[in-house]
């Protein structure tokens, strides 16, 4: 699979919730089930009153947040930051998690190839606090996004780089309020097919 292939299957934008349910590259796209929240029983009828119909069930998380706290239950994904912020902690206010600093921080890649996992990691996080009726911020993300996917593909070989771009995003987008988020900006976006970013790509 050539640079270009490699690109096209994952800056897919429509692709992005997909990647998030496990498919491809030995990933299952199976999700463990999710536990429901007990029905509130019916209330006996009385001669006076009739009786209240019972309360639906409503799933506790999605399945595919659900996946990804099994996976690092597994000890598959590190322990994430799972709090209900969308941003969570981000102490140097360099735009990445804190957890996610450390992360990447701990692999044995090259200095430039760290650069461009940050960059991506930043990018990602701006899809989640934008405001997606913005359509000038969308449009500026959106380029955020494939100018940092594209810098991936320049510091790795591109079966590595698909691999470390599903992987940053999985880590990325890890909570209920974060895919929502996210999807918000997939939504923006009209699932729309990106293209490959050229020139200055990278920001280190």
């Amino acid at each position: 699979m050539n640079t270009r292939d490699a690109f096209a299957r994952v800056v897919a934008v429509a692709s992005c919730i997909a990647w998030l349910s496990g498919c491809g590259d030995g990933h299952s796209s199976a999700a463990p089930p999710v536990a429901t929240t007990p029905s509130t029983p019916s209330v006996p009828s009385t001669p006076s009153t009739p009786s209240t119909p019972s309360t639906p069930s409503t799933p506790s998380t999605s399945p595919v947040v659900a996946m990804l706290q099994a996976q690092v239950a597994s000890g598959a994904l590190p322990t994430l930051d799972v709090t209900t912020s969308v941003v969570g902690t981000d102490g140097d206010n360099n735009g990445v998690r804190d957890d996610i600093d450390a992360i990447i921080a701990k692999q044995g890649d090259t200095a430039g190839q760290r650069a461009a996992l940050t960059q991506l990691a930043q990018s990602f996080q701006a899809t989640l606090t934008l405001d997606a009726t913005n359509a000038s911020a969308v449009t500026t993300v959106a380029t955020s996004v494939r100018k940092a996917v594209a810098c991936v593909f320049a510091q790795y070989d591109a079966g590595t780089a698909q691999g470390r771009i599903r992987w940053m995003q999985e880590i990325s987008i890890n909570t209920m309020p974060r895919l929502q988020a996210f999807d918000r900006f997939n939504i923006a976006m009209n699932n729309s097919v990106t293209h490959l970013e050229t020139g200055a790509v990278c920001n280190a």
